[in-house]
């Protein structure tokens, strides 16, 4: 049960991240726009 949860909130984490990045990655595309 311990070792399932962990995985879960690992893969949990992992998402996080992935979303963060995707964030971060939209934000420069944004402002490479308007900044020359």
């Amino acid at each position: 049960m311990c070792a399932l949860l962990k995985t879960e909130s690992a893969d949990r984490y992992k998402k996080e991240i992935k979303i963060v990045f995707m964030t971060i990655s939209f934000v420069k595309e944004y402002w490479s726009l308007f900044l020359p």
